[in-house]
């Protein structure tokens, strides 16, 4: 039996997150309480309670605000990766706190949304990484931010504290509160300095699913916008094809492939439960999706830009229905109502 029990295939509680994000755009059509309830179940420990295997090592997360970095490897349900596990379940109690919020839960979600923000235990203000931190609450050292074995003892499993990848990969995988994060850096300009740093010395893949929103996040810093669509382009166009291996990677249930249906319409929602996408720059000239009326009000969304070059504007506008769009992004509950969203180069 596979459901309820920690496979070791991969990490964190992505039903959670799945059901929330689903509740929250517009997707209703189930028992909704019966779906939160099932879902809160594993996360209401009591004291000492062990938590169950489904959120294996979430008591001790707990308990010191981070699953710490030593796991005896003999007991039933250990954690592969605590870095990446702990951000993993902080992202699933964002979406518990934003699908409580819907149900009206208040008291749940203010406590699930300070359970969101534990991966702030894990970030280094030294070496500006997320880090394995052991139960003293001291760093695991030596540290290797490159390092990408150590982590299991079979080939690929990431380095120490980390699942397959290392701490590039990982540092910015907080979709739910970039802001906090650009806080924790100290600021936009070295939160975005080292991001860029990460695509600029091949540390950033897109065959692998914790870091592919990365190339969004410059989104959140001014002025820096213009990044995002080109690291987007750059990636639709060499990265996949038409041919064998025109999708890379291993594309775990459809992400890869929801990533550049997504990018190639132009937009990205790169933090699920959440009511907002990332805007960059469509593939195609114009895009007619329908809508549908089982769940939204509109009936059509026209994706459209006026520059039919295939080379990227150095500068664009982006307006729905008329409108311009300052901040790049684009309200889930516009979109659901239809209209045209238009991508225009600026002078």
């Amino acid at each position: 039996e596979l459901a309820g029990n920690e496979t070791y295939m991969m990490v964190g509680d992505p039903a959670s997150i799945v059901i929330a994000d689903s509740y929250i755009k517009g997707i209703t059509d189930f028992d909704a309480e019966t779906a939160f309830n099932a879902v809160l179940k594993p996360m209401l420990l009591k004291e000492n309670e062990k938590a169950p295997p489904i959120r294996a090592g979430y008591h001790e997360l707990l308990q010191y605000g981070y699953i710490p970095f030593e796991q005896d490897w003999n007991d039933d349900w250990w954690v592969w990766g605590p870095v990446s596990t702990t951000l993993e379940y902080c992202l699933s109690d964002f979406a518990i706190s934003s699908m409580a919020d819907k149900l009206g839960r208040r008291e749940l979600t203010d406590e699930f949304y300070s359970r969101s923000l534990f991966y702030k235990n894990l970030y280094d203000p030294v070496t500006k990484f997320m880090r394995p931190k052991l139960m003293n609450g001291k760093w695991l050292e030596p540290f290797d931010s490159l390092a990408t074995e150590g982590s299991g003892d079979w080939v690929g499993s990431g380095g120490p504290g980390y699942v397959e990848g290392n701490a590039w990969n990982y540092t910015w995988f907080v979709p739910h509160d970039i802001p906090g994060l650009i806080d924790l850096f100290g600021g936009e300009t070295p939160f975005s300095e080292k991001l860029y740093q990460s695509f600029k010395n091949g540390q950033f893949t897109i065959n692998n699913e914790p870091d592919i929103a990365y190339p969004y996040l410059f989104n959140y810093v001014r002025g820096s916008e213009f990044r995002t669509r080109e690291l987007v382009q750059d990636i639709l166009k060499k990265d996949f094809g038409t041919d064998h291996r025109g999708l890379p990677g291993n594309d775990d249930c459809g992400t890869i492939s929801g990533w550049f249906v997504f990018s190639a319409l132009g937009f990205y929602p790169d933090c699920p439960a959440s009511e907002f996408y990332q805007l960059a720059y469509p593939l195609f000239d114009k895009v007619t999706i329908s809508l549908d009326q089982n769940y939204f009000q509109g009936s059509e969304l026209v994706i459209q830009r006026t520059s039919v070059s295939q080379n990227l504007p150095d500068k664009i506008k982006i307006y729905f229905n008329g409108g311009l769009i300052e901040d790049y992004r684009f309200d889930h509950r516009l979109l659901v109502n239809g209209g045209i969203l238009s991508f225009e180069k600026a002078d």
